[in-house]
């Protein structure tokens, strides 16, 4: 099957307005009862009924509201959402479903008139509470906007090699377009039921950096996605205007560096995106090929039993991720290489989503998620399951497009909490990066196990990627100011960024404490010749209660971690948007 012939994917399903807000599953559920239903965790939503419009102003609803009168006779309905982890529950709040920009316009200069707050959703594949936070403040005068029914139309211009997209574009769609164009992007998400214009307000990226003596290639880029951008439109303020209006923002505009990774203070309606000449990959995995220890050896040690090193590796592919279940030692290892013509031993593959396994947990595996004390026992069970699942599919060697090898994780994926920072650093220091992190996260749980505790019952998940090169952006263009994958003013030896997620059950015990001593230490240990950033959709501002409520991380670290930058974004961002309809408590909280 060429690339031109290939199938299409079916899209995913937008929320259905007839399931009532209380037809989620009970917590009185058993918990593999619960894991299972975790995909309908979404979007649940349902119009506003007449009587609950009129009741609403004595009351109706508690926590809403009285219904907002939209502009363009456009529709509200009560829903409640519920994120990808299933840590932040808006319930109830308001959504409405805008088609065109002009909507999201009329939309914004309502909210500015009117004293509400805009928040662009998709999918809701997100951890942190950026959307908006009912911990901080109420929700009674924040309405969301569903974007992906109306902005979703993508269009290749095979000339330039770009694709243009509506905010509410799939990555998949995306993939697809190009894919059927011969092109690519260098790498991307796991995930493609997300929207583009979500994946950027937050720097989304995938893994990879150009392997040793490779050609970086026309239209690709190493750092985060938000560097492919060529230009943008959003809502901003028109001060000749006096209101709100849809503004085309090319990367050459000195503003556009604050709206390529926004995390939400904007609002973005379309974009335009560069890619490449596609070249096929192949995926070689693994769970016995490589030992933990020898991965994140200390530089400069070698051992013949312990194998290649994570340095070694990307000196020879490139592009890999690292996969470590609880208390095991061979992680799920994919290296992804270039490779135009067919391995011998590869399985061509002409669509995504390769590993079934994944999406479906075996139900040994489901029962001990909610036993702490046997987080032991569930990783061997995942690593076994892992390496059967490989084995018997046929999984283990892959080649197909880029897109296709690279996008892995369904909407149906268990759904999981993560604690997620990046450490960046020289690509000569990769290596020290992970050898220390590997000794001090080992002396860490062997501490939190000797008291019977088990705070981390999923993967530890390792990535490489580099940072927003200008020669790999369009025409040269300016980094994104607030992308993780920023350059730092002053540091262009820092080149490459090491992302570390750990990843458990939501609510797992002790987990809050953990991460809350693993965020001091990487902040604390990297300083002298890296920077540690936190990943903005994931877990990060702990303290004891929980994420996103650090006052040192949130006030100071974070600020400093980026230097000039964050200020200049700051400012960008407040006067495209002075009326503040974008903004939400976390975003308060951190000064943005």
């Amino acid at each position: 099957m060429s690339r031109h012939q290939r199938r299409a994917l079916p899209s995913p399903s937008l929320p259905t307005p007839s399931l009532p807000i209380s037809a989620l599953p009970s917590p009185a559920l058993p918990r593999r009862t619960l894991l299972r239903a975790a995909p309908a965790l979404g979007w649940t939503a349902r119009p506003a009924t007449a009587a609950e419009i009129a009741g609403h102003a004595s009351g109706g609803v508690a926590g809403l509201a009285s219904a907002p009168t939209l502009p363009g006779g456009l529709v509200p309905y009560a829903v409640t959402f519920v994120n990808w982890s299933g840590e932040v529950r808006l319930d109830p709040v308001w959504r409405v479903d805008a088609s065109t920009a002009a909507q999201v316009a009329d939309l914004a200069n309502w909210a500015a008139a009117t004293g509400w707050r805009l928040r662009a959703v998709g999918f809701g594949h997100t951890w942190s509470p950026l959307l908006a936070d009912p911990t901080r403040s109420d929700l009674s005068r924040v309405l969301l906007v569903d974007i992906r029914a109306g902005l979703g139309t993508v269009r290749v211009d095979t000339t330039t090699r770009r694709v243009t997209a509506g905010a509410g574009a799939t990555l998949d769609a995306i993939h697809n377009a190009l894919d059927g164009a011969g092109l690519a992007l260098a790498h991307a998400p796991a995930v493609g039921a997300i929207t583009i214009g979500g994946a950027l307000a937050i720097g989304a990226h995938g893994s990879g950096i150009p392997a040793k003596g490779e050609s970086v290639r026309a239209g690709w880029t190493f750092g985060s996605l938000s560097n492919a951008v060529a230009s943008l439109d959003a809502v901003v303020w028109d001060p000749a205007a006096g209101r709100y209006a849809v503004t085309t923002f090319p990367r050459s505009d000195p503003r556009t560096p604050a709206l390529l990774c926004h995390l939400g203070r904007a609002f973005v309606t379309a974009v335009t995106l560069q890619a490449g000449t596609a070249t096929r990959l192949r995926c070689q995995s693994s769970t016995t090929a490589y030992t933990m220890d020898g991965l994140c050896a200390p530089p400069g040690t070698w051992s013949l039993l312990g194998g290649p090193t994570v340095s070694s590796l990307l000196d020879r592919c490139g592009r890999l991720e690292i996969q470590l279940f609880p208390f095991t030692s061979t992680p799920w290892v994919k290296l992804w290489s270039l490779a135009p013509t067919r391995p011998l031993l590869s399985r061509p593959v002409n669509g995504p989503y390769n590993y079934g396994f994944a999406d479906n947990p075996p139900t040994s595996v489901l029962d001990l998620l909610g036993s702490p004390s046997q987080t032991p026992l569930l990783g061997q069970l995942m690593l076994t399951a892992t390496t059967t699942g490989l084995s018997l599919g046929g999984l283990a060697d892959l080649w197909g497009d880029p897109g296709d090898v690279q996008r892995y994780v369904r909407p149906t994926t268990l759904k999981v909490a993560e604690g997620a920072w990046a450490v960046i650093c020289r690509r000569a220091d990769v290596q020290r990066v992970l050898a220390e992190f590997w000794k001090a996260h080992k002396t860490r749980i062997a501490r939190y196990a000797a008291s019977a505790r088990y705070p981390i019952n999923n993967v530890i998940e390792i990535r490489v990627t580099g940072t927003d090169r200008p020669e790999q952006a369009p025409a040269g263009g300016a980094p994104p100011l607030l992308s993780v994958t920023a350059p730092l003013a002053g540091r262009a030896d820092l080149d490459t960024v090491v992302w570390i997620s750990l990843v458990t059950t939501p609510g797992q015990p002790a987990s809050a404490d953990f991460f809350t001593e693993m965020e001091a230490w990487m902040f604390a240990n990297y300083a002298a010749y890296a920077v540690t950033r936190v990943e903005w959709s994931k877990g990060w501002a702990y303290t004891t209660t929980g994420a996103w409520r650090d006052p040192v991380t949130l006030g100071s670290r974070i600020p400093a971690s980026f230097g000039p930058g964050f200020a200049a974004a700051r400012d960008i961002l407040a006067a495209l948007d002075p009326r503040g309809i974008y903004s939400s408590p976390l975003l308060d909280a951190l000064g943005v």
